[in-house]
């Protein structure tokens, strides 16, 4: 007996009639592999001076909207994605919702503690929802004047053109820069390329050092673990670096907006000190050593410490004034870590250092090197062509901070400034006791 299946039939109305208004649009579907393939030339569509033009209340309103007209256009968004690429409604919509939290995320953030950033302001489009949350993460840091976004396939462009123009209803000051005949996008297809495979890596352990040996071998960003042991829970999720842990789970996304920072990695250059400069120096030894048992400290201890060696400051200099922002900053500085409980999960959130920070000399001041201390993080400031002073560093190193300064250019050449996020945010979901492991 032959089996068969009926045909699924899944409303698209409302793509097809978006795609019917957008005349350049449906030109550029129909017309792609005559014209666009064939003529393939990199454009980009720019959002400009995005959000450094307003104030933090006027920037708070605005990411509201635009989270608000995100979820109004959930269902257009999710049948263009079927009707473009067959991507399911129901996993479009999951990861719309994600998106829609990663924005709403950024709402109420404190700009003296937000995550320094200096990127290239051009990326690729892939998936297009995963890719729109890091132009969100570039629209809220001031440094960006513009973005330009460019792509290698024509699927992403019907979302992209949606996107942009829900940013200007929202008060974004973007605009779609780009012109191909007479045609005006936000994104232009450049090539057809190949899609990469996605896949999963699946691991058997027998023993708890074994899979700590594969965590941190393997430093995935997403991480399902199938354990039957709260002991053992502690244990690994405590020796990995995934921002993203499922204990007993997998693909859960429930918790507060902050969630959404984890779930979309913003990939940003990290520099690591220990492998920049020598290991043998004195200094960087001295650092590293320094650094371990700083890292572990909570917040609160940290925070002690700092301010005694504040009060060391401010008795070598009680005329300079800046000591009082300084202050004012250690003491504001919050942790930011959360628990949220439902009826059968729990997501905690835990804020993370980035690590080594290595930054030039010239950039030093005690109130950037306290907040990245104050995070956790070990800095190592560095000379370029000529020696520069880094004022009382000294104090800070005898209170057991990992702050030094090496009068030497780094072994291989690096761009000077603050690069990449000063701390990283670790989400792990648990249901322990209704699940376990075979």
């Amino acid at each position: 007996m032959e089996l068969t299946f009926s045909k699924m039939t899944v409303d698209t109305s409302l793509a097809q009639e978006y795609l019917k208004k957008n005349e350049a649009l449906s030109e550029l579907y129909s017309d792609y592999d005559a014209n666009v393939k064939k003529n393939p030339s990199r454009h980009g569509g720019v959002f400009k001076k995005v959000l450094g033009s307003y104030n933090d209340d006027e920037t708070q309103n605005i990411l509201w909207r635009l989270a608000a007209n995100l979820k109004e256009k959930s269902e257009l968004i999710a049948q263009l994605e079927y009707h473009i690429r067959k991507i399911p409604i129901e996993d479009t919509k999951t990861q719309l919702n994600v998106l829609i939290q990663y924005v709403k995320s950024f709402v109420g953030i404190k700009k003296d503690v937000i995550d320094n950033i200096k990127s290239d302001q051009h990326f690729s489009i892939g998936d297009p929802l995963l890719n729109l949350a890091q132009v969100v993460y570039m629209m809220v840091h001031k440094q960006h004047d513009y973005i330009i976004l460019y792509t290698t396939t024509k699927e992403p462009v019907a979302i992209c053109h949606l996107f942009v123009t829900l940013c200007h209803q929202a008060g974004v000051l973007c605009s779609q820069a780009l012109t191909y005949e007479g045609r005006t996008f936000l994104i232009d297809p450049v090539q057809v390329v190949e899609a990469q495979q996605s896949f999963v890596i699946v691991e058997a352990y027998r023993t708890a050092k074994e899979v700590i040996s594969i965590l941190q071998q393997d430093e995935p960003h997403y991480l399902s673990l199938w354990i039957n042991g709260i002991a053992q829970i502690n244990e690994f999720t405590q020796n990995t670096n995934a921002a993203v842990v499922w204990v007993n789970n997998i693909g859960d996304i429930r918790g507060p907006p902050l969630v959404a920072r984890a779930l979309h990695p913003v990939l940003q250059d990290k520099y690591h000190s220990t492998t920049i400069f020598n290991e043998k120096n004195d200094r960087i030894a001295k650092l590293v050593k320094l650094s371990q048992p700083w890292s572990k400290m909570d917040l609160d201890s940290r925070r002690d410490i700092l301010m005694n060696v504040l009060q060391k400051y401010m008795l070598s200099d009680p005329q300079n004034l800046d000591y009082t922002h300084v202050r004012k900053s250690l003491l504001n500085l919050t942790s930011e870590s959360f628990v949220q409980t439902g009826k059968d999960y729990t997501c905690t959130g835990l804020w993370k250092p980035a690590g080594f920070i290595a930054l030039p000399a010239t950039e030093w001041s005690l109130s950037l090197a306290v907040t990245l201390a104050l995070q956790g993080n070990a800095l190592v400031f560095y000379s370029l062509e000529t020696p520069s002073k880094v004022p009382n560093v000294e104090l800070l190193e005898a209170a057991g901070v990992p702050v030094v300064h090496v009068e030497s250019c780094p072994s291989k050449p690096i761009t000077p400034g603050l690069r990449g996020p000063t701390r990283t945010l670790q989400v792990i979901w648990t249901n322990s006791g209704t699940i376990f492991a075979n």
